[in-house]
């Protein structure tokens, strides 16, 4: 008699359990219609605002750049030959001297600095022939091969592009030790134009490298302005060249990049769920892109976010700050799939900022050097650059869309932003070097006497 039971038992956890696979089919078949739905609907946002918002389009529409203009060609072969300069001269560039160097800006190289840096500049020469023709090279565009999984895309161009700036500041330093204005004034430009080469390049790496190249010449333009006096025309050009960058759209051609080459990389995953290793890291995370719907579901959540990033980007930079504060809370909520693939988006917008900050900072300063030259003196307020036809306007400050501030230091001026609020109590006992510490968001200028002291002798060794 217990065998019966046994089978009406057996068939109930059989339906049950037909019942729970039903339901089951039922809920993944309706979670992927409906993440179907809603990819159609973020896909259609973002190309009601931008119809080659994907990145077929996106690579086919990049800028075009004339031959002669590219710097991107000179980007590569100076890399060739700086990597072997590297292999083979005894100083590399790998060391702290130019970080050094840059402490406090108005002083010259110690004794052993300029011997380290004659010996980079005579092993690096052909390297630095080269990337000196980045001077008349003003814009680039290297070519991009993106693979099947966007995902696995080669950039060396990239780190290429970074590393010229390396050499070419080591140039201008020499430069500047041994007088010669003009030269040192080309090689920032130089430098400008190597981050300039990557264009706008539809990646976020690529613009955030582009920020970074920004910053290291920004650094190299405010040693320029405290160890040597520019004439006007060259201090002209330069400040044409700031002028021109800043209007360049950086955040939104990487936030705008990354969207397209994320949303590809979502639909390669697709097809192929074990690549989503890559990026999740392993572990459960890509063991969750196995659901049917997942990484659809993924793709909307990044796509929508990515969408709003977009529109960020594209308003007024004083308005970026606290919109993206508000997008990267709430991405703390997505999938593992969506925040691995846009966690660095938000960064490249708060590195805009600072960009900005730093290049019209410098924008004021070369022009308040220009005022300085025509009138033997600092001008008392920004306006007066206005005024005199220096600049058609004064530049507004990206974190609170207010004027820059502009400050009297024992050492000249201070033109800076309130990213990153410099204090003026103990101003007047500050050394250049603590003046700016850990506020670089601005430009330190220097009044004629108190550029190019000299250095204090190198530390003896023990």
């Amino acid at each position: 008699m217990a065998f019966p039971r046994l089978r009406v038992l057996t068939r109930r956890v059989l339906f049950a359990f037909a019942l729970a696979l039903v339901g089951l089919a039922a809920f993944f078949g309706w979670a992927v219609y409906q993440s179907r739905a809603e990819l159609r609907a973020a896909m259609a946002e973002a190309a009601q605002d931008d119809p080659h918002w994907q990145l077929a389009d996106l690579i086919a529409h990049r800028l075009k750049v004339p031959g002669a203009e590219n710097s991107a060609p000179v980007i590569l072969e100076g890399a060739k030959l700086a990597k072997l300069a590297a292999a083979g001269t005894a100083k590399s560039l790998d060391g702290d001297l130019l970080s050094t160097l840059g402490e406090a800006p108005n002083v010259l190289a110690n004794s052993d600095q300029k011997a380290q840096l004659a010996t980079v500049v005579a092993g690096y020469g052909p390297a630095i022939a080269e990337y000196r023709k980045l001077r008349d090279r003003p814009i680039g565009r290297f070519d991009l091969k993106v693979p099947a999984n966007p995902a696995m895309a080669l950039l060396p161009h990239v780190q290429d592009t970074r590393d010229s700036l390396r050499v070419l500041r080591a140039a201008m330093q020499e430069r500047i030790e041994a007088g010669d204005t003009a030269q040192a004034v080309n090689d920032v430009i130089a430098m400008f134009h190597a981050g300039r080469a990557l264009g706008d390049e539809p990646t976020l790496i690529s613009m955030l490298v582009r920020i970074a190249c920004d910053a290291v010449a920004v650094a190299a333009a405010e040693r320029l302005l405290a160890t040597t006096t520019p004439t006007d025309d060259q201090l002209k050009a330069l400040q044409e060249l700031i002028a021109i960058e800043i209007d360049e759209p950086v955040a939104y051609w990487g936030v705008r990049g990354e969207r397209g080459f994320e949303f590809a990389m979502f639909d390669y995953l697709r097809g192929d769920p074990l690549a989503a290793g890559g990026v999740t890291g392993g572990g459960w995370q890509s063991v969750l892109c196995f659901l049917p719907g997942y990484i659809r579901h993924a793709q909307v959540e990044f796509l929508k976010q990515s969408n709003e990033y977009v529109a960020i980007a594209r308003g007024p930079v004083e308005n970026r700050l606290e919109a993206t504060k508000q997008i990267d809370e709430r991405a703390k909520s997505l999938s593992p799939l969506a925040k691995s693939a846009g966690f660095s988006t938000g960064k490249c917008i708060r590195q805009e900022l600072r960009r900005q900050a730093k290049l019209r900072s410098l924008l004021l300063a070369i022009a308040a050097e220009r005022y300085r030259l025509k009138h033997g003196r600092w001008p008392t307020v920004l306006s007066a650059l206005v005024a005199e036809g220096l600049l058609p306007l004064l530049p507004a400050d990206p974190y609170n869309g207010k004027l820059l501030t502009w400050e009297e230091t024992p050492y000249g001026r201070v033109v800076y932003s309130v990213g990153e609020p410099l204090p003026t109590a103990g101003m007047a006992t500050s050394t250049p070097a603590e003046l700016m510490k850990g506020r670089d968001f601005g430009i330190r200028l220097f009044d004629p006497d108190k550029r190019r002291q000299p250095a204090p002798p190198p530390p003896k060794a023990e």
